[in-house]
């Protein structure tokens, strides 16, 4: 994905979380640097000695991109559940929150989505599609407590690994392998958000934000 490195160095500097729009761009560039670590990371380990050589492939390259695109939508997912996770316990209004992280959501996927050029394979709702899993997994954590961190990228894990471009039989039964690189990025995201942000403070914005049906910084 185009822009990687531009989430990555960002990610490296650890910057204060001390407004709706910092949130916004942290959960953007964890998404893609979780996806891009399910994709790329499993591709090289399966492809052993000979990963230059499957990478320097064009063909390759070009399913590589794509299935970071579809692990995205769903990385996008569990950084918003884990967001959900770490801020509920500080906000008194979690319908607010829960405006907030699809405003928020909507405006990350329209800009990764209309910014870049998606891989043809994609299919054209590609972008609907994602806002409407997104408005899907907002009301049901609406309804159950939130789930501890470390166990909020399982029910998604299968969806990532069919992703991967690399046949069946040389995958399985290695869906494990995916689940522990989500499980490891999204703690550390977790960790991270607690380190670098007033979690009181910042839920407030967000309640206020979320209520209001806008997100700082965008018209």
């Amino acid at each position: 994905m185009a822009g990687f490195g531009s989430f990555l160095k960002r990610l490296l500097q650890r910057e204060r979380i001390d407004s709706a729009q910092d949130l916004q761009r942290f959960w953007a560039a964890r998404s893609a640097f979780i996806a891009q670590k399910c994709v790329i990371e499993y591709c090289r380990a399966r492809a052993g000695l000979n990963w230059q050589r499957l990478f320097s492939e064009a063909s390759f390259q070009q399913a590589v991109h794509a299935a970071s695109w579809r692990a995205w939508r769903i990385t996008l997912l569990d950084v918003a559940e884990m967001l959900d996770a770490t801020l509920r316990s500080e906000t008194a209004d979690m319908a607010a929150l829960h405006g907030w992280l699809r405003q928020a959501g909507a405006e990350i996927i329209a800009e990764e989505t209309t910014r870049q050029t998606l891989p043809s394979v994609l299919p054209a709702d590609f972008a609907d599609h994602a806002r409407q899993r997104l408005d899907a997994l907002l009301a049901t954590l609406a309804e159950r407590p939130p789930m501890p961190v470390k166990d909020i990228a399982r029910a998604r894990t299968a969806e990532v690994f069919a992703a991967i471009p690399i046949h069946p039989d040389l995958k399985a039964p290695d869906e494990d392998y995916i689940f522990n690189t989500q499980r490891v990025y999204l703690v550390r995201a977790a960790d991270d958000l607690v380190k670098r942000a007033d979690l009181a403070r910042l839920a407030r914005q967000l309640e206020v934000n979320g209520a209001s049906g806008r997100v700082p910084g965008h018209a």
